[in-house]
């Protein structure tokens, strides 16, 4: 018998909203089929804003919330810079990329796309790659198109457009991700209940169980806006210019490790190593003992370094922390343990058996407790997962956006 059933969704970056209400539509379908089939609680793994893509080249072409906080004047002026990139030039620099999206199942469809759907969709993945080459001094050039001085106002405006997405009926619990900026805790704080600000919270089950949830900030991964404006601060002369914005940073090394035997850690005997080292500390006293999570929410789930199966390296924290099930996101295809949605897709594909879930016959998959330790749905899917009174999930169904 189900005892806890949350909806977990994650990454919705600039569809947040559009998302929300395919969220609100299952709740209300659930709640109406009485008590024990109702959704308890909604999970938020991060991503919630989109500080890398302006113009999304998946959502044909559609404008991202980024657009508005960067400026039209400035992004037309880089684009210009980019239009000469050419499709062999992409594909020399980045020659293993593509493959290893699309095993990632992120990329799904790309060799259908027409040419320049492709060299659209490479120059804003491959963002990092060609940022070295040839975007540093464009970007220098153009900054005096950027408004930094109102930039925290125009990232706290865009969250406030999300507002309203977040206000469920029931609890909704969350951690932050690395698109994200600490902005949202002033300004969703009343809708989302942030597990990296705090030791704990309890959600009580059907029949009284009770479950602890932590979180923790689980990426290092960094966003274009977040590197504008290092960049931009970086060249101030007073000290105070230079920090501006360390505040609205969420702790990116926090996602990296101090085991010198991981391929994402940070070099010991540096200052960023006693950083890291002091951060943990940290939050090994916020969290207490490890060992008392239920549920831990993180926006990566763990997982050795494996880009080929959607990981690419966690932090210690939620190593410590999540010993029961870990629930996170930022690879955009799905995960289930090991799995990854290219392999999920095929079992789901060939599965023999089905059931009748909401009027619909849908296809039936078995997997060992241990893969369902470690959840992500991705951006394009959510999960309703079901605990029993023992904690353990019993079940999942797979919902599409």
């Amino acid at each position: 018998m189900t005892e806890l059933r949350l909806i977990h969704w994650t990454d919705s970056h600039d569809l947040t909203n559009e998302k929300a209400q395919r969220i609100k539509e299952i709740i209300s379908h659930k709640k109406s089929l009485g008590r024990d089939e109702s959704i308890d609680a909604v999970i938020y793994t991060g991503d919630i804003l989109e500080s890398q893509n302006y113009i999304n080249p998946l959502r044909e072409g559609k404008k991202t919330p980024l657009i508005d906080i960067l400026g039209t004047e400035y992004l037309v002026n880089v684009e210009n810079d980019m239009v000469n990139i050419s499709s062999d030039y992409i594909h020399e620099k980045i020659p293993g990329w593509i493959e290893e999206s699309q095993e990632s199942g992120r990329l799904t469809n790309f060799e259908t796309l027409e040419d320049k759907q492709k060299i659209a969709i490479l120059q804003q993945y491959a963002v990092p790659e060609i940022r070295n080459n040839y975007t540093q001094e464009t970007r220098i050039k153009h900054f005096g198109k950027i408004d930094f001085k109102n930039i925290e106002e125009k990232i706290k405006s865009a969250y406030q457009g999300y507002r309203e997405a977040f206000t469920f009926n029931i609890p909704v619990l969350g951690v932050l991700g690395n698109h994200d900026f600490t902005s949202a805790y002033e300004i969703l704080g009343d809708k989302i209940n942030f597990l990296e600000t705090k030791d704990k919270e309890t959600l009580k089950g059907k029949s009284g169980v009770h479950f602890t949830i932590q979180g923790d900030n689980n990426s290092y991964e960094g966003t274009l806006l977040e590197g504008l404006m290092q960049q931009y601060a970086s060249m101030q002369t007073q000290d105070e210019d230079k920090k501006q914005f360390d505040h609205l940073y969420t702790p990116k090394i926090l996602g990296l490790s101090t085991d010198q035997n991981k391929v994402r850690h940070v070099q010991a005997d540096t200052e960023e190593y006693q950083k890291l080292l002091k951060l943990q500390e940290s939050e090994r006293k916020r969290l207490g003992e490890a060992g008392k999570a239920d549920i831990f929410l993180s926006h990566k789930i763990r997982g050795e370094y494996n880009p080929k199966k959607g990981h690419y390296g966690t932090g210690d924290i939620v190593n410590e922390y999540g010993n029961n099930s870990v629930l996170g996101g930022h690879t955009h295809g799905m995960q289930i343990g090991e799995y990854s949605t290219n392999e999920l897709e095929e079992m789901i594909a060939n599965a023999t058996e089905f059931e009748i879930i909401d009027g619909e016959e849908v296809p039936i998959i078995y997997l060992d407790q241990k893969d369902l330790e470690d959840l992500n749905p991705g951006e394009k899917h959510f999960f309703v997962t079901d605990y029993d009174v023992n904690k353990q999930i019993e079940q999942i169904d797979l919902y599409e956006f």
